[in-house]
């Protein structure tokens, strides 16, 4: 398959991508961190909450609470960044671990936009300069 005959499809799932991208942010601020995450495994859960797709070990992503009152249980290792849309944390307990991912749904919509965004302004600039050239 050449570029050229590809590209139209490319550009459709690119756009498709990028809507579903779109009702998935508006979405995900309705619905429940407790009742709407699916378990694929039982330490490996995903959710679309406040904006984000969320990947977790536990029944609920951590999101910022006490982990642990007074020093119990001991944190063996722990480990975070929060970086423009992308928060991880990871604590490993002396009996269990828990992590957290989270990644704003705002990349996937602004990267799937770029191409459907590009092939409308090459189509406005060949139609304006064919308006022109009549």
């Amino acid at each position: 398959m050449r570029i050229n005959h590809a590209l139209p499809r490319f550009t459709l799932a690119s756009a498709i991508v990028c809507g579903l991208a779109l009702v998935a942010i508006f979405v995900s601020h309705h619905l429940d961190v407790r009742r709407h995450g699916i378990a694929v495994t039982a330490r490996f859960h995903v959710g679309f909450f406040d904006g984000g797709v969320w990947f977790y070990s536990d029944e609920w992503p951590y999101r910022g609470s006490i982990i642990q009152v007074g020093g119990q249980p001991p944190l063996l290792r722990q480990a975070g960044f929060d970086f423009s849309g992308i928060y991880y944390r990871y604590f490993l307990l002396p009996a269990d671990s828990t992590w957290s991912l989270r990644v704003s749904l705002w990349y996937p919509f602004l990267l799937s936009a770029i191409l459907p965004a590009f092939s409308i302004y090459q189509w406005g600039r060949v139609h304006l300069r064919h308006d022109h050239a009549a």
